[in-house]
């Protein structure tokens, strides 16, 4: 396959291969990245996230899911292929989990094309972008990656860290700043817990 240049638009073509591959035969965790290619770290980091755009927690993906994203966001930085540890990259993804992600990616996609485009291009061209926006999308990673039992706890940072990499992928600075601001409003979600976490500690100490 020649490499294309990654868009949302190839995203789902590769989707659609993968899908069709599956129903076939296995596929597993490192075909996936094979088919995003080399460069594609923002593509792998999109399908990761996917799952985790409903309101409801996903327990048991949110934690090996959100380590995957945070990973993949460091080799990012680096300007160097996505790695994983091998007992993850041989896991196998099974056909109903690639259908179902391949019909939530046509249908977000739908909806959030009209409103993707090259826009407010400086951002990405600011000497401390990538680490600012490894950094902001590692912390979202980690906090979707805490086995929280709380409406939101995945949406909040997953909505992030969609249109972070929607945006980087489509040089949209427009989406990658309105990720930084869902990026604050999850800090403090987050915090509003901790907070009510100790206080409903205390209480019960006392």
């Amino acid at each position: 396959m020649t490499e294309e240049k990654p868009t949302s638009n190839y995203f789902l073509i590769i989707l659609e291969s993968l899908r069709e591959s599956s129903l076939k035969r296995p596929i597993t965790l490192e075909e996936i990245m094979d088919s995003f290619g080399p460069r594609c770290h923002s593509l792998l980091i999109i399908f990761f996230i996917l799952p985790f755009l409903q309101p409801i927690p996903l327990l048991g993906l949110s934690t090996p899911l959100g380590i995957m994203i945070a990973i993949v966001s460091f080799f990012q930085v680096l300007k160097k292929r996505p790695w994983l540890p091998d007992r993850w990259r041989k896991k196998e993804v099974s056909a109903k989990i690639l259908v179902k992600t391949h019909q939530l990616a046509k249908k977000i996609f739908s909806k959030l094309s009209g409103n993707i485009s090259q826009r407010w291009n400086f951002i990405f061209s600011a000497v401390s972008f990538d680490v600012v926006n490894f950094l902001v999308v590692a912390i979202l990673a980690l906090l979707l990656a805490l086995p929280l039992p709380v409406p939101f706890s995945n949406m909040i940072p997953a909505v992030a860290i969609f249109l972070n990499g929607v945006g980087y992928l489509e040089k949209d600075g427009a989406l990658v700043v309105t990720s930084y601001v869902i990026f604050l409003a999850a800090v403090g979600f987050f915090t509003a817990i901790a907070f009510g976490a100790f206080a409903g500690a205390g209480a019960l100490v006392n």
